[in-house]
């Protein structure tokens, strides 16, 4: 698998955590944008959208209604048929973005749990294209 397995696409948000929370982080989040499924657990509802600031741990998905915080949610990544490979994870909505003076985009930050060797395969794949 290469990098051009994974679908790349669209604006990338700016950095929105501080110095500090970035030297904190445990991966460092690569800015790639990706497209993504996300499907919301309760709901059923399922949205195309564009997902980045990647980590094994978590991902940062742009959408115009987000979910509220503490949301259930799977967030896809790839190419989904014979020709690619898709990825799933659950994850937990952990905070909104919303507009401000700075930046129009709007979105969620997503706490990614059990992700496994293929999300970190992915994560290091995208961070050598770096």
């Amino acid at each position: 698998m290469d990098s051009a397995d994974v679908l790349t696409m669209g604006p990338v948000p700016e950095n929105t955590g501080s110095m500090s929370t970035e030297n904190r982080r445990k991966w460092r989040r690569l800015e790639h944008a990706l497209e993504v499924e996300l499907r919301v657990f309760g709901s059923g509802e399922s949205i195309r959208a564009i997902g980045s600031h990647l980590s094994p741990e978590g991902i940062f998905v742009q959408l115009s209604e987000p979910p509220p915080a503490d949301t259930k949610v799977r967030v896809s990544i790839g190419r989904t048929g014979s020709e690619g490979v898709q990825l799933d994870a659950e994850g937990i909505v952990v905070n909104q973005l919303a507009p401000s003076d700075s930046t129009d985009i709007v979105g969620v930050n997503i706490e990614l749990k059990e992700t496994g060797a293929s999300w970190r395969m992915i994560y290091e794949l995208l961070a050598s294209d770096s």
